[in-house]
């Protein structure tokens, strides 16, 4: 019998190894965009500068490859060139695109700017774009190869094979595509999210809210006036009023209560009319006489009244307002555990939070750990 436990234990400590080995492990899942006379260039959790500051816009690694912008003559708007460069700072990826997404499930969106036009002024040539520009959207593979032609208004990236995709900017009709850009769910909605974890996916149809399984049925009827995506077994709606629409920049009017909906699209509790977020490790926020409060899975607010968390949950610390327009960080027993006196600050994100002056764009930003110690002090 002990000599069967051995093996058993033996057993999965192989399987555990053999799915170690066939995981691809990048170094690069630990390395953070700086700028410094900007400039932007890599660091490392310790503060580390692993790739020298020489792109004029970079984003987080993703499955080995990073976004990074190049400067055009622009004059009109300011314009860059976007491609990508792999762990050794080399550019991999021409940059030839006036946008693209990180790698996900080995495919990045790359877009064209159809509202960008040339023009050259004696032996230069320059750009100009409208200040409202729209994208024609398709994928790249890792190697630039264009898989999927640049023929989609709006995308999101793949999820288990899968993504989100529009051909009409003017007459909206979303679907799914696969990754040979063949629609597997066809496009009859007037708006569509990508699946998440909880295998739904939440669709605008006839003026209304509601969520599909993937095969593309309907698993929670469309009669919500707001609801946003499944996360933890749950889902924030709007259960009447005014439609918020899914586009557009309009404030929506709370005149109907909100509350969260199971699997099943049962009420499980009303949260008031301010407003609710998704749920992130077992909080959601909801608004309350015009604070941020905190629920839990109960519908019970927790921590005190007085404390107004800013964002969700990530990686066991929220963002919070404090007195003197300070911002901080508090753990899930609601005990502030950051207070600096931040313009910005993001959510913790690989172990790090980057925190800015202000919200003003060129700010000085850098990086706190979760003792609230600069790793990286600002810069620009």
């Amino acid at each position: 019998m002990h000599h069967l436990k051995r093996t058993i234990s033996l057993a999965a400590i192989l399987a555990v190894l053999a799915a170690l080995v066939g995981a691809q492990v990048y170094k690069s899942e630990s390395w953070f965009p700086v700028y410094v006379n900007g400039k932007a260039g890599y660091i490392d959790r310790t503060g580390k500068v692993v790739l020298e500051p020489q792109f004029d816009g970079a984003s987080y690694f993703s499955e080995g490859f990073a976004r990074v912008s190049v400067g055009l003559d622009t004059i009109i708007s300011a314009g860059y060139s976007q491609g990508f460069i792999d762990e050794s700072g080399a550019i991999v990826i021409k940059p030839q695109w006036d946008v693209v997404s990180h790698f996900s499930e080995g495919l990045a969106a790359v877009g064209i700017d159809q509202t960008k036009q040339e023009m050259k002024i004696g032996n230069r040539t320059y750009y100009s774009s409208a200040s409202h520009r729209w994208y024609r959207w398709g994928f790249i593979d890792k190697t630039g190869k264009l898989l999927i032609q640049n023929k989609f208004s709006d995308i999101s990236e793949f999820r288990n094979g899968i993504a989100v995709a529009n051909l009409n900017p003017s007459e909206p009709k979303y679907g799914f595509i696969d990754k040979q850009g063949k629609w597997v769910i066809e496009p009859k909605f007037e708006h569509a999210n990508q699946f998440t974890t909880e295998g739904f996916a939440r669709v605008f149809i006839n003026g209304k809210y509601g969520f599909i399984d993937k095969t593309g049925r309907i698993v929670i009827k469309a009669k919500f006036s707001w609801a946003r995506d499944f996360s933890e077994g749950f889902s924030c709606v709007k259960l009447g009023g005014d439609v918020i629409s899914p586009v557009g920049m309009s404030s929506p009017r709370h005149n109907s209560d909100y509350a969260f909906i199971d699997r099943a699209g049962k009420v499980m509790f009303k949260v008031g009319r301010g407003g609710c977020e998704s749920f992130s490790e077992g909080f959601a926020r909801v608004s309350v006489d015009g604070g941020h409060r905190v629920v839990d899975k109960s519908g019970t607010l927790v921590f005190d009244s007085t404390t107004n968390v800013w964002s969700e949950f990530s990686e066991g610390l929220a963002e919070v307002f404090l007195k003197g327009n300070e911002i901080g960080f508090i753990d899930k027993t609601g005990k502030i555990v950051i207070r600096k006196p931040f313009g910005k600050a993001d959510d913790f994100y690989r172990g790090l939070s980057e925190v800015c002056e202000s919200y003003d764009f060129g700010a000085k930003c850098g990086y706190i750990d979760k003792a609230g110690k600069f790793i990286w002090q600002p810069t620009k």
